[in-house]
């Protein structure tokens, strides 16, 4: 058994945690002496801290005195109140109770538990380590997400103030500023991963999760189909520019290349080095996932038909040697954040050529580096391919994800479907 010194007890939101230093009697040492250990129980559960000191039984006893004698004795008593007092503090001032949040404040490890409560604090320290770890669009996303609370909230927003009716507030204050469904569910979203991140870092009690069934929901945006027809397509493949060096003839290769070679995206079209091809077969990963695959990596495996080789052939830096960029994008003395400007600098450049193209076509639909990806998902589907053999092609982790992208059919299929309704 474990006799206990003194015990305070700290009401938290509904919570009771409980302190004290107790002598346990379990772990006798050689000398005949017992530990003296920091208790902390929580909800029926309990977890020590060692103080670096122990007593015999008879000293523990003499401890409980109101009048202790001994100079050693007396140091251990105001060491023992001094512990206690620490504990009390921390209590007091961390709001929600977790052990691993409590033990790291008691050892030292966060010199102010108030600011690491705050939600803009914990939320910039979460962009910063996306930053560090070289995820770029994901630390400007989130960093987007982070402006729009701090100017919505300020920035003594706590944990335990994020509630379902808060989250609720937030979304029909961003809808009446004008932003979109799609755009608020992404700040919310951003929110959420916040939220699970600091539950996982001990600073809030999962009990204070306000998402959920009967809870908050994030928006999500209507999918707006953004594949184009195979006809126009083909307009955009056999679209003869002015200058054939110039940069509308480079936007519109690079947007045809991306089709054809299981929708690319732009970022792993700078990453494409020589090495990637092997005769007629391209090998890459998607860098969008390569994070969250890296314990199992996925290569993707794209045909590069002979109009992808010719694209190659024109735009493609020589010499060919297997660790040069096949395209003039990016070069290894570049960091993270050079590499990501570019690619973004590059899709805003083939997206407005890419518009040119569109009035010069007459396509009605918009056309971006997005189209692209969409298309080659949707003209698949149009051909009779699996819904599996897509989403290996498109490197997803399951099909649900690709069918997000395949579209509707084209108007003159739905025509044609309906008239058979009435037997046309």
């Amino acid at each position: 058994s474990i006799k206990i010194v003194s015990i305070f007890i700290v009401n938290i939101m509904e919570n009771t945690a409980t302190i004290a230093v107790a002598i346990d009697k379990r772990r006798q040492k050689v000398d005949g002496t017992f530990p003296l250990k920091l208790r902390i129980t929580f909800r029926k559960e309990r977890q020590y801290i060692s103080i670096d000191e122990s007593v015999s039984l008879a000293d523990w006893d003499k401890l409980k005195t109101a009048s202790v004698r001994g100079e050693q004795l007396k140091k251990l008593k105001i060491k023992i109140t001094a512990i206690e007092h620490k504990a009390q503090l921390i209590l007091s001032t961390m709001g929600v109770f977790t052990f691993r949040r409590f033990i790291e404040l008691y050892n030292g490890k966060s010199a102010n538990a108030a600011v690491s409560r705050k939600v803009i604090n914990y939320f910039q320290t979460f962009v910063d380590n996306l930053l560090d770890e070289g995820r770029i669009k994901s630390a400007w996303g989130f960093n987007g997400a982070l402006n729009s609370l701090r100017q919505y909230a300020g920035t003594n927003l706590y944990f335990e103030d994020i509630t379902p009716a808060f989250l609720k507030k937030y979304e029909d204050a961003l809808l009446k500023k004008g932003l979109k469904p799609g755009s608020t569910g992404f700040y919310t979203t951003s929110i959420r991963t916040i939220f699970n991140a600091a539950i996982a870092d001990g600073i809030v009690s999962k009990d204070f999760y306000p998402f959920g069934r009967k809870k908050y929901q994030p928006l999500k945006s209507v999918n707006v189909k953004k594949a184009l027809p195979l006809a126009d397509i083909m307009k955009i493949i056999h679209y003869t520019p002015q200058d054939p060096q110039g940069k509308e003839a480079f936007a519109r290769d690079l947007w045809v290349f991306s089709y054809l070679c299981n929708g690319m995206n732009v970022k792993d079209i700078c990453n494409l080095k020589y090495s990637n091809i092997d005769g007629d077969r391209l090998t890459f990963m998607r860098q969008k996932t390569a994070n969250k695959l890296r314990s199992n990596p996925r290569l993707i495996q794209a045909y590069l038909p002979p109009i992808a080789q010719e694209i190659i052939g024109r735009w493609g830096q020589k010499p060919c040697l297997p660790n040069t960029y096949i395209f003039p994008f990016y070069n290894d003395e570049q960091s993270a954040l050079q590499k990501a400007v570019k690619t973004n600098n590059t899709v805003n450049t083939i997206n407005r050529l890419m518009k040119q193209i569109r009035a010069e076509l007459g396509i009605s639909k918009h056309i971006t580096t997005y189209t692209a990806r969409h298309s080659f998902s949707t003209v698949l589907k149009r051909s009779g391919a699996s819904i599996e053999y897509i989403s290996e092609s498109l490197g997803h982790t399951n099909t649900i994800i690709t069918e997000v992208y395949l579209a509707s059919f084209e108007d003159d299929t739905r025509k044609e479907m309906s008239k058979r309704l009435l037997g046309e």
